[in-house]
């Protein structure tokens, strides 16, 4: 393969670069971008990708692309097997070497439109930049309106969000970017310039004002009218509402219950003793273990004068030995078995009591009649002691879910 080096000063004697070096290499180029697989041709393209990437760097898909669009593993393979054959046969080395300047205008082309492109970016960037700072009229939205005049009444930030359906954040924001917008369009109609910054200090001093003019009005609302309690105005037998309220709407007085302050004033204007018998307040506590009475008409008497007085019982009910209430058992009469509930004793009541059950449980033999475990045993395993049933039955508590339907 015989290889012409052509005379070239610049870049644009170039018309087209395959055509120049399969012409070089003695060849054309409709022989190299075929899909020929004749030696000579093969040995004229696998050269061109060589210099390409060699000298030119280009990338192998680019080169791919120009030689047929043939793929990338395919170029990378030509160029791997000259640059072998180069560096083994030194003819070949040099009569490549003379098509290497050749193949520099490449990279050359491709640094310079790099730098044309970086020249048209940069000036975009400054245009685009010297479109921000001109201040360009737009309509505001009638929604981003009604929500600036709600911000200057002074409502709340979450109200204004319900009101108009938006978040508390995007509120801020809206009121923001429409006041910046209005300070843009006044500029722009009056040309004249209007900081934005200074529009909002003074939005927010407005809504301040507003704020403050609400809090007065709110204060100025008329009050509740003073009530004696909560649903009466006075007392309804006597009206007074000087005495405090008991219940039902009567005072201390009406009612004859004294409380706190006004029950201790009343005692000691009676010399802290029973107007009856004169006993002193700390006697009759010692002798009844209860404090003094004060009548209706603040009388004041320690209990026995007081029942003698208004003829009340004032518990009338015995303790007896059987039970609190019972004298005996109201079924069978007995007093000899203990009381269970009601008035009953534990034969004759359904419940079963501590002791029953103890006994119950150890006519057993401390066991389930069941499965026949233990009584420490079922309380580890199921933390619950023996369940007993109507007809005394004794089952641990697995059993006893395990068969709730027997008719114990």
């Amino acid at each position: 393969m015989k290889i012409t080096a052509p005379e070239i000063d610049s870049l644009e004697e170039i018309d087209d670069l395959i055509q120049s070096l399969a012409e070089s290499l003695g060849s054309t180029k409709e022989k190299v971008v075929s899909p020929s697989r004749k030696r000579e041709i093969v040995q004229v393209r696998d050269t061109i990708v060589f210099l390409l990437r060699e000298y030119g760097e280009m990338s192998y898909p680019a080169i791919g692309r120009l030689l047929g669009g043939r793929d990338h593993t395919t170029i990378i393979h030509a160029y791997r097997k000259v640059k072998e054959q180069t560096s083994i046969e030194e003819h070949f080395q040099q009569e490549v070497k003379k098509l290497s300047g050749f193949a520099k205008f490449v990279k050359e082309r491709k640094e310079s439109v790099k730098k044309e492109i970086e020249a048209i970016a940069d000036e975009m960037a400054r245009l685009k930049k010297l479109a921000k700072r001109v201040p360009v009229f737009k309509e505001i939205p009638e929604r981003n309106l009604k929500i600036l005049d709600l911000y200057r009444e002074g409502l709340t930030l979450e109200n204004i969000s319900r009101e108009v359906g938006v978040t508390r954040e995007r509120v801020r924001q809206v009121v923001k970017s429409t006041v910046k917008q209005i300070a843009i369009n006044e500029s722009v109609a009056q040309d004249i310039i209007v900081d934005s910054t200074i529009m909002l200090e003074e939005e927010g001093k407005k809504r301040q004002q507003a704020i403050d003019a609400r809090k007065v009005k709110n204060n100025k609302k008329e009050k509740k009218e003073k009530r004696w309690s909560r649903y009466y105005t006075s007392c309804q037998k006597c009206g007074t509402t000087s005495i405090p309220h008991v219940r039902k709407g009567l005072c201390e007085q009406c009612i004859g219950q004294f409380r706190g302050k006004r029950r201790e004033q009343i005692i000691k204007e009676h010399h802290n003793q029973c107007d009856v018998c004169s006993k002193t307040r700390a006697q009759v506590a010692a002798l009844h273990g209860r404090d003094l009475y004060i009548t209706k008409d603040k009388k004041v008497m320690c209990k026995e004068c007081f029942r003698r007085f208004t003829g009340k019982k004032l518990g009338g009910y015995k303790n007896y030995e059987w039970s609190r209430f019972y004298p005996k058992c109201k079924v069978c009469k007995t007093t000899k078995i203990p009381h269970a509930r009601k008035g009953l004793c534990e034969k004759c009541s359904d419940k079963i009591t501590q002791s029953m059950r103890e006994q119950i449980v150890s006519e057993h033999g401390s066991k389930c009649d069941v499965c026949g475990i233990s009584r420490e045993r079922a309380t580890a395993i199921f933390k619950n002691d023996f369940c007993i049933t109507k007809n005394k039955k004794v089952l641990c508590r697995g059993c006893f879910h395990t068969r709730s339907k027997w008719n114990y």
